[in-house]
């Protein structure tokens, strides 16, 4: 089994591509040069697996469907729609089964019914957009995902059959009466003509689907399926076996294609997995009796298969998980085997969250030196749990010889802290601060006593509680010039003013608001 490449859903251009042949050449070159061998798989992949089912009726009772449903699916946001044939609505799920909303499409056939649905998935300005076509009304409409209508197309030529788009963000309708396929204008419906016609004898051209490469899958309305080369040329008939091939679907993000029907030969409903050159990869069967498989969608992103079961009469939508295949690569020389439970096996292609088990064995004169890609969990094997990039590889190494570096391991994890350190030495002597606010004022009381021509004053002078113990500078003013001047300390002040003209004079004391006023007659 190959390896299952994933493609980026980016729009494509329905054009021929260079040939896969071509790549494929260069790989395997590439894996020569770096001495490492990519393990056959086996002859098919595993059977898809059913993990969960819902329907209309878990919404509403009114939501039930005819026995004809489509499905389609938007890879960006996950979501599911499904036709409701009966009421004509297009019902929306979540990925995981949760009814969401439903889109009322109107038309004058009503109870005729819808019959196919495309979503485009290119990842261009238009993703998510809906495409509905009702056979019988000939007619095709484009739903924004909110739901808004963008446009209705009536087709000239009756018997509309299937409706895809392709990986440049166009939409495609199959014309099955005339054989054809014609390319719509996104914008408005316009039809801007046919590819060319499909030649195949029993395929009756009917459902659709486009990979990202451009070719065109092609079901046929009661029997046959097959491919339409992109760029044209003569179809290719992949499936030449009596089975009733109801639908097709494919995803731009992997290279395989799915069927739903039913098998002419076991009563029972089929999903057939194919390869882009029409190897068949894995079938998967219904339950015997009862159920119907009519159609299917592809959510490539998260690995999912949607199918549509008209086998009850509300209509059931089951989910399948794809396998994914597990590349094995060996250097060296040995061989590689693994387990899933079931015993040893080759290696190849299972269910996402399968623990597989990997064992090798090395050639005489070498030995395992180890693994990369899965845990190891004894001196043979590792573990390792499928996803879609999963990949193994086992390393053998001649005896005697030294292993290879590995990688580096990733940081542990940060230590405690350590002790604080010793206490530096103290700093230089910092600047002197700014001089600070002036303290309380002082308070000066003074006295005067006149004896004939003698003056004398007496002054107390009692400085703040804040202020300093430096004696307190005094000045007597007359005329604004100083008559005398002095010092004092808290206590007594003693002025002989005798030798003074008459006047008056004003006595300043440093810390005193004012001043106290002295008159000589």
């Amino acid at each position: 089994m190959r390896h299952v490449a994933r493609r980026s859903a980016t729009a494509t251009p329905v054009a021929p591509r260079r040939s896969p042949i071509l790549g494929r050449l260069v790989l395997a070159i590439a894996a020569s040069l770096c001495a490492t061998l990519l393990l056959a798989a086996g002859a098919s992949a595993a059977e898809l697996t059913e993990i969960d089912s819902f329907n209309g009726s878990d919404a509403s009772p009114e939501l039930k469907y005819n026995g004809s449903s489509k499905v389609a699916v938007d890879e960006a946001s996950g979501d599911v729609y499904v036709l409701d044939t009966q009421n004509n609505v297009i019902d929306r799920f979540s990925s995981t089964g949760t009814y969401q909303s439903h889109i009322a499409v109107a038309g004058p056939w009503q109870g005729e019914g819808l019959d196919d649905i495309a979503v485009d998935n290119s990842g261009g300005p238009l993703q998510g957009t809906l495409y509905v076509l009702a056979r019988t009304a000939n007619t095709v409409w484009s739903f924004s995902p909110t739901g808004s209508q963008n446009w209705e197309n009536v087709e000239p030529e009756p018997r509309l059959c299937g409706i895809a788009v392709d990986s440049a963000g166009n939409p495609w309708v199959a014309n099955r009466d005339k054989t054809y396929l014609a390319q719509l204008d996104p914008a408005n419906g316009t039809e801007t003509g046919p590819t060319g016609r499909i030649a195949l004898e029993s395929l009756d051209l009917c459902h659709i689907a486009f990979d990202a490469e451009g070719s065109v899958y092609v079901a046929g309305y009661f029997e046959g399926f097959g491919k339409y080369p992109a760029g044209g040329g003569s179809a290719i008939e992949f499936d030449p076996t009596p089975t009733k091939t109801l639908a097709v679907a494919s995803s731009f993000l992997r290279e395989d294609i799915f069927t739903v029907g039913e098998d002419f030969n076991i009563p029972a409903p089929f999903i057939r997995q194919w390869d882009s050159d029409g190897n068949e990869l894995s079938a998967t069967l219904g339950t015997f009796g009862g159920n119907a498989y009519r159609g299917v969608a592809v959510d490539g992103r998260r690995g999912r298969v949607y199918v549509s079961d008209s086998g009850e009469k509300v209509e059931k939508i089951r989910v399948f998980a794809i396998p994914f295949d597990l590349p094995i690569n060996v250097s060296g020389s040995g061989s590689v085997e693994c387990e899933t439970g079931l015993g040893p096996e080759p290696c190849g292609s299972y269910s996402e969250g399968t623990v597989v088990t990997v064992v090798g064995t090395p050639d005489a004169g070498y030995v395992l030196a180890g693994w990369i890609g899965c845990k190891q969990v004894s001196p043979e094997s590792c573990e390792v749990t499928q996803t879609a990039g999963a990949e193994v590889t086992a390393v053998f190494l001649k005896e005697g010889t030294a292993g290879a570096q590995g990688p580096a391991g990733s940081n542990g994890a940060a230590g405690p802290a350590g002790p604080a350190g010793p206490q530096g030495a103290a700093g230089p002597q910092g600047a002197a601060g700014p001089q600070g606010p002036p303290g309380p004022a002082g308070k000066v009381t003074c006295k005067v006593k006149k004896k004939a021509k003698k003056v004398k004053v007496t002054c107390t002078v009692k400085q703040g509680a804040s202020a300093s113990a430096a004696p307190l500078r005094w000045r007597l003013m007359h005329a604004g010039r100083a008559r005398s001047h002095g010092t004092a300390r808290n206590g007594a002040l003693h002025l002989d003013l005798s030798g003074l003209r008459p006047g008056r004079y004003q006595l300043h004391v440093g810390g005193q608001s004012g001043s106290t006023a002295i008159v000589i007659g």
